[in-house]
């Protein structure tokens, strides 16, 4: 067997446990399975997806650029992250992201958001949302946040209303400077999912929806899937994906 074929066969196999299927038997998983898990299914589909680009380039690996088209994505080197300093005073994470910045050529190089930063603690276990008796949503430190020294601050506006907003201690800012390369990195496997999802979207504009794919729509929407993770698993627009489930009755046309 060549190293194309080889290609061809892994990409097979991991396309289908991105959807849910045996490779070997053709039959679904079972509804517990780990692949079944909508963060792995949707890395599953963008291996799958590289795997392909690189069967139609021939088996060679296809060079990736990056989301900007000009700008580096975000990046420090170990000098600077050695020297990253925490403040004394407690920061947001907006000042703390302005700060890092500061190391970094922003005419050649992307900045660390606060969103990004917060979007990996969230995803590291050290923040989570919470609805409050308004309804209305907001990030509040975990167990493990609160440990690591994030707390919820006050902050006072001008109009006399108390809003409420997560800062780092010291600590925090040593354990957000200790991790910032697993934070860059993770920022540009999100960016670049995000390039691949827009231009797979726009591939499958028109496109008639299959069995397979109504059945996967409807199954994780009753999961509780939001309209990004839909879009993302689907490869559709968020507006395509809400006329299909109004046509399924899910929701109101």
């Amino acid at each position: 067997m060549t190293e194309l074929e080889i290609m061809k066969r892994a990409q097979m196999y991991i396309e289908s446990l991105a959807k849910g299927i045996d490779p070997l038997s053709g039959q679904p998983v079972k509804e517990d399975d780990i692949i079944n898990n909508v963060r792995i299914s949707r890395c599953l589909f963008y291996v799958s997806d590289i795997l392909k680009k690189n069967i139609e380039n021939g088996g060679t690996a296809v060079k990736h650029t990056n989301v900007s088209g000009q700008k580096e994505y975000f990046s420090l080197t170990a000098e600077q992250i050695d020297a990253l300093t925490p403040n004394e005073q407690r920061l947001s994470a907006a000042k703390m992201t302005s700060y890092i910045n500061t190391f970094i050529d922003t005419d050649r190089m992307q900045k660390l958001t606060a969103t990004s930063l917060v979007a990996w603690l969230m995803e590291a276990g050290f923040l989570c949302e919470m609805t409050d008796e308004h309804g209305k949503k907001r990030k509040v430190p975990t167990e493990n946040g609160l440990m690591i020294g994030m707390e919820e601050s006050v902050f006072r506006t001008e109009t006399g209303i108390n809003q409420k907003y997560v800062t780092y201690d010291e600590n925090a800012q040593q354990f957000i400077f200790d991790n910032i390369s697993s934070i860059a990195q993770a920022c540009r496997c999100e960016a670049e999912e995000k390039a691949l999802i827009k231009t797979l979207t726009e591939q499958n504009k028109g496109k008639p929806w299959s069995e397979e794919d109504d059945a996967r729509l409807l199954k994780l929407y009753d999961s509780g899937a939001t309209l990004k993770v839909l879009s993302a698993e689907l490869r559709r627009t968020r507006g395509a994906i809400k006329a299909r489930l109004a046509e399924h009755g899910r929701i109101e046309g």
